[in-house]
């Protein structure tokens, strides 16, 4: 959805009432187009008070400056991913290709989010819960509803709970039972270290084996030895 920056505040009060009158937490990711120079690619958080939580901007946009893609039109957003804490544990937004980057990724593990909500719109077509890695690596589900592609809800051990294709779907509703609580993962605590311990783990073990074999060849009964 695009709306224009002169409706902005309007929509987001529509949104805010309608929030407030269901009772439930809001999220939507649209784009802002201003009369003048580019907008931003948004996703906010509308709590069932209908208060404005979360305004986060995308900072990964996809395209090459002002040649192609949705650069042409939009600003990079902060490199900050924003959270709330609330009644259904600490929620988090991103957008799309945000999710790509997993140090971008883990500052939702550092604030130990619960729940992230991803909208997006992927181009080419998805066809499966292509980010759902990051969920296991910081602990947090994930609820990504797709345009063009597929939406999913999975859980922070990477268990698809819910999953919708565009392409194949009468009413565009999906439902999903997603835990509101998170886990502390050492990923999310100690950074790429815990992926150099692993190939250092491997490199040990190849190195013990290598060792323990060839001692195991000169103690072998009739070895000849030089």
């Amino acid at each position: 959805m695009k709306i224009h920056e002169v409706e902005e505040e309007t929509v987001i009060e529509r949104l805010s009432s309608t929030a407030a009158e269901h009772g439930v937490y809001l999220g939507i990711g649209y784009g802002v187009i201003p009369d003048d120079g580019k907008g931003w690619n948004k996703a906010i958080l509308i709590s069932d008070q209908g208060v404005l939580e979360l305004e986060y901007r995308k900072r990964y946009l996809l395209g090459v400056g002002d040649l192609f893609g949705e650069s042409i039109i939009y600003q990079k957003g902060p490199a900050v991913i924003q959270s709330v804490a609330t009644p259904y544990g600490r929620i988090a937004v991103s957008i799309c290709r945000d999710m790509s980057f997993a140090p971008y990724a883990r500052q939702a593990g550092a604030q130990r989010v619960d729940i992230m909500l991803s909208p997006s719109y992927d181009m080419p077509k998805s066809g499966g819960p292509v980010y759902a890695l990051r969920a296991i690596e910081n602990g947090f589900s994930m609820v990504r509803p797709v345009f063009n592609g597929y939406s999913y809800a999975v859980d922070y051990n990477g268990r698809l709970l819910a999953g919708m294709d565009s392409d194949d779907t009468v009413t565009g509703i999906m439902y999903a039972d997603v835990p509101t609580e998170g886990v502390t993962t050492v990923y999310a605590s100690i950074r790429d270290l815990l992926g150099w311990l692993c190939v250092t783990g491997l490199f040990a073990s190849i190195t013990l084996h290598i060792v323990l074999s060839v001692r195991q060849r000169k103690a072998a009964p009739g070895a000849i030895h030089g």
